[in-house]
């Protein structure tokens, strides 16, 4: 009797679902096109504008997605002492971390908005721009959030000091202008990227319970030493931040209240590369963003220059505030669309009784309802970026709800 050989099973031999698959990320989003020829008034800077969208549209498909991933397998660490025990407190972000900031640098990301090479509407390319990239980027939105928030503060600080005469103004003058051009740079090695560090145990968003103090530097106007506990440090890896603290009086004495509370510059590290009187205690041991370094740090006598006026310090930065509540907007829109795009290819490649599920009425109507849903997030959102971009271009005088927007379009992702 004739044997015969037992065929090798393999499990690679049996079906195997293909993949979602997502090609131009402006091209395939309809939604964006026609929010970017509505708020893009200008027919040639519009055509200007989506030559650049497509352009980078393609871009984080074909590069910035496998950086994400990267950082996603690759997350921050913490090197507290070096080999002979000397405490060097060292962030270590991936190599694809860093490949991030240098396509952001020099796609101008941040750029995008004050370079105001699109009129009024530069917002709304930049926020286009921000809705592509975000949801591949490994929460990289987050850095760039701070970092324009920061360079919209040192542009709004700049004007008012303008005519300033005092020597402390003049000193905070030129730090803020050395500041703004390194944020907005689209040159790698001379962008800086900038920290938000306000949040403390006693209060955490009520910052008016704030316990860092400042003592004034003897000799330099301006500058003072701050010590402080920072709880929750989002891009420690930045090269410079904006902070509250307390100002300490000739006597001893602070003011409590979120008017006692000052607006500092602190860069990151010294000119040797050390870090600036900053303790970094640990990495937080997050759920979701982390690729994004977060830590508790403190400060043990690191130098800042107060910007802006004393006592005043909240009200300067919820300039910042502003532009990171915009950018958590555009990035919740985002991944809407993201999960959507998804949602939508698959249905297109998913047989399921006897048709592809895509062709079924109920999933029809799911999907038709989620589209919906984001194209209305997707135009309040840039609506907001349009009338952030008049106001800062002062083509329009109106009062914009960020706050609204930032707190709508994350309740509607987080129900979808």
């Amino acid at each position: 009797m004739a044997s015969s050989r037992a065929e090798i099973c393999s499990s690679q031999q049996y079906f195997l679902q293909d993949a979602p698959e997502l090609g131009n990320q402006y091209e395939e989003d309809t939604a964006l096109v026609d929010a970017v020829t509505w708020l893009v008034e200008s027919e040639e800077l519009r055509r200007h504008a989506v030559d650049r969208l497509r352009r980078v549209g393609g871009k984080v498909i074909d590069t910035v997605r496998a950086l994400g991933d990267e950082c996603e397998r690759d997350p921050p660490r913490l090197v507290q002492f070096d080999a002979f025990g000397r405490r060097v407190d060292q962030v270590q972000v991936s190599r694809a971390w860093m490949e991030l900031k240098h396509f952001a640098a020099v796609e101008g990301l941040v750029r995008c908005g004050y370079s105001r090479e699109y009129g009024d509407a530069s917002r709304v390319v930049q926020a286009a721009l921000l809705h592509m990239f975000g949801p591949f980027a490994a929460t990289y939105n987050c850095p760039l959030a701070m970092t324009d928030g920061a360079a919209r503060v040192a542009e709004v600080l700049v004007a008012r000091l303008r005519s300033a005469k005092d020597p402390a103004a003049l000193e905070a003058r030129r730090e803020l202008e050395c500041a703004f051009k390194r944020l907005t740079s689209s040159d790698p090695a001379e962008m800086w990227t900038s920290g938000q560090w306000m949040t403390e145990r006693p209060g955490g968003s009520d910052v008016s319970r704030t316990e860092t103090r400042a003592w004034a530097l003897q000799g330099r106007p301006g500058w003072y030493r701050l010590r402080g506990f920072k709880w929750f440090t989002s891009a420690t890896d930045a090269d410079m931040a904006l902070l509250l603290a307390r100002v300490v009086d000739e006597r001893g004495r602070v003011r409590d209240g979120s008017r006692g509370l000052g607006l500092f510059l602190l860069r990151v590290r010294d000119d040797n590369g050390s870090l600036n009187g900053i303790r970094i205690h640990r990495l937080k041991d997050k759920l979701g963003t982390r690729a994004l370094p977060t830590a508790e740090l403190e400060l043990c006598d690191a130098q800042a220059i107060m910007v802006g006026s004393q006592g005043q310090g909240v009200r300067s930065i919820a300039t910042m505030l502003n532009v990171t509540r915009l950018y958590n907007s555009v990035s919740a829109v985002a991944i809407m669309r993201h999960v959507l795009a998804i949602a939508r290819d698959y249905a297109g490649r998913r047989f399921a009784f006897g048709s592809l599920i895509a062709e079924k009425p109920l999933h029809q109507a799911t999907l038709a309802a989620l589209d919906t849903e984001y194209r209305g997030c997707l135009a309040f959102s840039m609506y907001v970026a349009s009338l952030t971009g008049k106001i800062e271009c002062a083509t329009a005088s109106a009062e914009v709800r960020v706050p609204g927007a930032k707190c709508e379009s994350v309740r509607r992702v987080s129900s979808c």
